[in-house]
């Protein structure tokens, strides 16, 4: 009765149109598609027309929210699939999602019982793999964890991936979090171009493997994977590789092909070789104080990439590396990105990638909305001793601001004081700066009767009195 409840359609009042009833089938399996597949079979409930609609739809989505302490719930949703698969009519399908966690069990302190439970249901996402497989899947995505806040919880049991996906024509796309892959023989996957791997539990041999046998790979993703070392990319097609590394963890990168790499994670277990073919780097790592010989070394090894991307962690180990007059490198990007808030722990770091950026032609500020204060000891507090408040007008006076720069972008510019002071620094001392755009969420405009803030005001009145070194700066809001 509920149910009825809740999807009973309101009746069009007289002479209203009914534009849901008027559309095409074709265009209601659409939309239906997006759906999970309680909510898309749910559907057949609103009238004859609906009643089968969903057994069209080409991408199949089925999310099991039950845990452990939920038996009952969970095998009643195993049903649901079975039927739902059952009744399903297209020969081929487009996207086939599965989140479905065996247990928050480790195998270690299962009993018995929940050990044959565990194989059960391992048995039935088997079926429903293969169910995809056969139906020529393009896109697999199975999630067989629990998640916690979308971070799988550790202690749950791994799915070991079945033996009938290791060898396809159809998958184009595929996802897997916190399975086992240890398959030592032949992994043939001839037309898949995009591989995330998350949480998954494999070998040096086994990725190996899927590297020889991905001839079309385009994009690979690696997430916390555990038991890969080392990995040797030889395809010249792979040109964008992810890597996120746990706490302690190690990882050997040979990949001369690849362009473009995000780097995450422990940077002090990173070690690259052959990445000569670097275009695009951005790094956004787990850091602490002891990780400031890990992240030089890190971005000495990619010093050659044209676009480089910094977080506020980043920039908070580069200013204890500053304060200490340990210089990094020269850094051969045309583009950088700092994600920063402008806090005092990230100025002198601002600093330091910027001297070493000699080549640096556009500076892009953005807001990090993921900042914390890393805790650098009490040793160090006392040598960080400067105000934050007058740190760029300190240093005006000094010349290494490269000469090559032409634009800055500053997103979600605010008016502050401190976004000031750096605004007023680029202009008096970009001596070839053309361009700086400034996108704000509000406008600084007199002509319309908006009320302008105290900061708005003192910004507008700060810009015009700004003696600029490049007499072709233009400022530009947006």
């Amino acid at each position: 009765m509920e149910t009825s409840k809740k999807w009973k359609r309101k009746q069009p009042n007289q002479g209203e149109e009914d534009r849901i009833s008027n559309l095409p089938d074709s265009v209601l399996v659409h939309i239906l598609s997006f759906l999970q597949m309680e909510d898309a079979v749910m559907t057949g409930i609103l009238s004859r027309r609906w009643e089968y609609l969903w057994t069209n739809v080409p991408r199949l989505n089925f999310y099991c929210p039950y845990d452990d302490t939920s038996t009952k719930q969970k095998e009643k949703y195993i049903d649901f699939v079975y039927r739902t698969l059952a009744l399903h009519q297209t020969n081929t399908i487009e996207e086939f999602q599965l989140a479905f966690s065996l247990s928050e069990l480790d195998t270690q302190g299962m009993s018995r019982l929940e050990k044959k439970r565990v194989a059960v249901y391992a048995s039935h996402v088997d079926i429903w793999v293969c169910f995809a497989v056969r139906r020529n899947v393009k896109k697999l995505c199975l999630l067989l964890a629990k998640l916690d806040d979308g971070v799988v919880v550790q202690s749950t049991t791994p799915y070991k991936l079945s033996h009938q996906l290791f060898e396809n024509d159809s998958i184009r796309e595929l996802k897997l979090v916190y399975c086992l892959i240890n398959r030592a023989k032949p992994i043939l996957w001839n037309y898949l171009k995009k591989l995330k791997l998350y949480d998954i539990q494999s070998s040096d041999e086994a990725i190996q493997n899927i590297l020889n046998g991905t001839p079309l790979l385009e994009k690979l993703t690696l997430s916390m994977c555990i038991g890969v070392k080392n990995i040797d990319i030889a395809s010249r097609n792979l040109k964008m590789l992810n890597i996120w590394l746990s706490v302690g963890s190690k990882l050997k990168i040979t990949a001369p092909y690849v362009h473009k790499m995000k780097i995450y994670g422990d940077v002090a277990g990173y070690t690259l070789t052959n990445v000569l073919s670097l275009v695009d780097v951005r790094v956004r790592p787990y850091l602490d104080h002891s990780h400031d010989n890990g992240l030089k070394k890190l971005l000495e090894s990619v010093r050659h990439a044209h676009y480089l991307s910094l977080d506020s962690d980043c920039l908070q180990v580069l200013s204890m590396l500053e304060v200490q007059n340990l210089h990094l490198s020269s850094l051969n990007c045309s583009t950088l990105s700092l994600s920063t808030n402008l806090t005092k722990w990230e100025l002198p770091g601002i600093v330091a990638v910027l001297r070493a950026s000699s080549n640096v032609q556009m500076l892009i500020i953005k807001e990090d909305t993921m900042f914390y204060n890393i805790d650098f000891g009490e040793g160090f507090l006392q040598s960080y001793d400067f105000n934050e408040e007058n740190y760029w007008s300190s240093l005006l006076q000094t010349d290494w601001l490269p000469a090559t720069l032409t634009t800055v972008k500053i997103y979600d510019f605010k008016y502050g004081s401190f976004e000031t002071e750096l605004v007023e620094f680029l202009l008096k001392k970009a001596q070839k700066l053309q361009t700086m755009v400034l996108v704000c969420k509000e406008k600084v405009d007199f002509s319309k009767d908006k009320p302008v803030t105290k900061d708005m005001w003192n910004f507008s009145q700060k810009l015009l009195s700004i003696r600029k070194a490049s007499p072709d700066a233009v400022v530009q809001f947006s």
